[in-house]
């Protein structure tokens, strides 16, 4: 019998989207109802932030072991393919896409792009909400941070709406970055966030810790900068659809010369999600704080086999230079891996 979570019926739809998106949902079993509550099966505990989160949106962590039934086996994405890819190929199968919307977006090894329109249909197969499948073709790269996309399946389209923790963002992926797997960042991060803040988010793309944070925010104030008109003409639309007009000031233009210009030492929060990046604007972050101090959100990729350890030291090292009178690293985590032994960490830094 597996592990639920037992949620008030009234929480449910909440709870569901709060456990997609942090991959908890054991869906080998159905969701069940008893009485007031639902049965959720799930892969395991959640861990102390999980349910932290949950029990801010009031969805209280009660586990049980329940006898659910077993739910209908969805075909694998081998059993899809059938035998459209050789036998000696297919340990090279994506093991995982992003979806974002109604799009998935995969990773094709170079030795499959010839069996690239069989690889979409059966992701098409597999997941039945997937309207597009896009292939990657490239890195994202650019001052825009965008890559190049195929349409291998599907719609022919770049353009979607995801939807995460309540909120709407409208994207078009070969315009603008976005990634599905920041989803529980961006909320983690929103949760910290007082009502009275000014919050500046340096590279915001198309608005989701902004707007994000923007929705719990009473009297203060996010100012949203991205250098990219793409990101910025979305970011419009889902201030728009988001209902968090006036909290959200969109500047468009380089963040070094936008917080330089305008924006030095008002925020009492800065979110630096630039990973490939962002070690060259910790100047800028510390600028853009209060003369008092703040929080900077600071997010990195590493390959260290150690990966938390020599960020955190490198990044307190740039932060003293700065001038500023003390550091401390108040929490950090490995937000995702981006390839084997490589990854995408996530530090809170108190600056004084």
């Amino acid at each position: 019998m597996p592990l639920c979570l037992r949620v008030d019926k009234r929480l449910g739809q909440h709870a569901l989207v709060k456990l997609r998106e942090i991959n908890l949902i054991n869906t080998s079993f159905r969701i069940q109802t008893l009485n007031d509550y639902l049965l959720i099966p799930v892969h395991r505990q959640p861990s102390e932030d999980e349910a932290r989160l949950l029990s801010e949106t009031g969805v209280n962590v009660q586990l049980t072991v329940a006898d659910v039934p077993k739910a209908r086996a969805q075909p694998s994405l081998l059993e899809a393919l059938g035998v459209n890819v050789p036998t000696c190929l297919q340990n090279l199968l994506p093991h995982s896409v992003d979806v974002v919307g109604d799009i998935a977006v995969v990773e094709v090894a170079p030795q499959l792009w010839d069996y690239r329109e069989a690889l979409g249909g059966a992701i098409l197969a597999v997941n039945p909400r997937v309207q597009t499948v896009l292939a990657k073709v490239g890195a994202v790269g650019g001052v825009y941070r965008v890559r190049d996309l195929r349409v291998i399946a599907g719609v022919d389209r770049t353009e979607t709406v995801h939807r995460e923790y309540g909120c709407s963002f409208n994207v078009d992926l070969s315009k603008a970055y976005f990634s599905p797997r920041l989803g529980f960042e961006h909320n983690r991060v929103a949760s910290q966030v007082a009502g009275s803040e000014t919050v500046i988010d340096l590279f915001t793309g198309v608005g989701p810790f902004a707007i994000h944070i923007a929705k719990r925010l009473k009297t203060g104030k996010v100012y949203a900068i991205d250098v990219n008109p793409s990101a910025i003409a979305y970011l419009k639309k889902n201030i728009a659809v988001n209902h968090v007009e006036g909290r959200v000031v969109i500047v468009e233009g380089d963040a070094r010369r936008v917080v330089e210009e305008r924006l030095s030492g008002v925020a009492h929060r800065v979110i630096m999600n630039l990973p490939l990046e962002a070690f060259k604007f910790l100047d800028t972050a510390c600028l853009a704080l209060r003369n008092e101090g703040g929080i900077v959100h600071y997010y990195a990729f590493t390959s260290e086999a150690e990966p938390l350890g020599i960020v955190r030291e490198n990044v307190v090292k740039a932060i003293g230079d700065t001038g500023r009178s003390s550091v401390e690293v108040l929490g950090s985590r490995v937000v995702k891996a981006t390839a084997p032994h490589e990854y995408q960490v996530a530090l809170d830094i108190k600056v004084a």
